[in-house]
């Protein structure tokens, strides 16, 4: 009888390690195709950007979705009072963003960079 418990309890626990080795590589091969390697370090690095005012062109376009949205939740009566508090202080983080990016976008055609700037005449302490 004492045999049987046992050998009940380990092919269990093989069972559920078989198991988890199977989801683990369901899991790598699944994160493997979503971002293209099987390295956290990889996901994490952007992707390089050959247009820049396109990318921000398209972050206005979802940041515009997002504040249409979150003001829907601002007028919503269903919502009480701090709930909507809530979603107008990130419908005006929404706006703040996307305002910055539209000055980004606006300033594409003067460059500010030291180069383009005045030459020193002093130098510099």
């Amino acid at each position: 009888m004492q045999e049987d418990w046992r050998e009940k309890a380990e092919r269990e626990e093989a069972e559920y390690r078989a198991n988890r080795a199977a989801y683990r590589k369901r899991r790598a091969e699944l994160q493997e195709k979503l971002f293209g390697s099987p390295e956290l370090y990889d996901w994490q690095v952007p992707a390089p950007v050959e247009d820049f005012d396109a990318l921000l062109a398209e972050h206005a376009a979802q940041l515009r979705n997002a504040v249409r949205q979150a003001m829907g939740f601002v007028v919503s009566d269903d919502l009480g009072a701090k709930a909507s508090a809530v979603a107008a202080a990130a419908v005006a983080r929404l706006i703040q963003t996307n305002i910055a990016i539209a000055k980004v976008l606006g300033s594409r055609t003067r460059s500010k960079t030291v180069h383009s700037g005045a030459q020193p005449t002093e130098p510099q302490d």
